[in-house]
This record gives C-alpha cells, structure tokens and sequence, in this order.
C-alpha cells in the first residue's frame, strides 16, 4: 500500500473507533450495573482503539505491531468479557 493510502486508511480506523467509543460512552448512561460498566469499558477499548490506529497512520509496521497501546487494548477488551487474541 502506497504511503498516502497507508496514512488515509488508519485515519479512518482512528476515526471509526472514536466514533464507536462515544457510542459506548452514550450507551453507558442508560444501562446500570454491570451492563454499565462493561459499556464503559468497551468505550475505553475503542478511544484506546482510536489512538492506536492514530498513531500507527505515521508508524513503520513493526513499530505499530509493537505498540505498548496493543497490551491496553487486550486489556479493555478482556473486561468488555472478550478473550484476548494470543500474543
């Protein structure tokens, strides 16, 4: 993929993500409890998601696929009560 789609392509996961975490985020205020909570967490997934994607649109491939954000967001997605994807 040539450099301009690379770029174009993550600003729009980055853009896809923010978006599905305001959802969550709007979704969390009317859900209580656990249901709540798990919106929430899947709310940070996806900001978390969004900045990732971000900064992977200025990255090398390898330092994108090493990105510290990759642990925060298996981190998120174990508490939405998603399995992590293997290492």
């Amino acid at each position: 993929m040539a450099g301009v789609q690379k770029t174009s392509c993550w600003q729009e996961v980055a853009a896809w993500a923010k978006e599905r975490a305001g959802t969550y985020g709007q979704l969390a205020t009317h859900l209580s409890g656990a249901r709540s909570q798990q919106a929430l967490s899947a709310m940070k997934f996806f900001a978390v998601t969004s900045q990732w994607a971000g900064a992977c649109s200025t990255l090398s491939t390898m330092a994108c696929a090493q990105s510290p954000l990759i642990a925060k967001m298996q981190q998120w997605k174990a508490s939405v009560g998603l399995p992590a994807q293997p290492g």
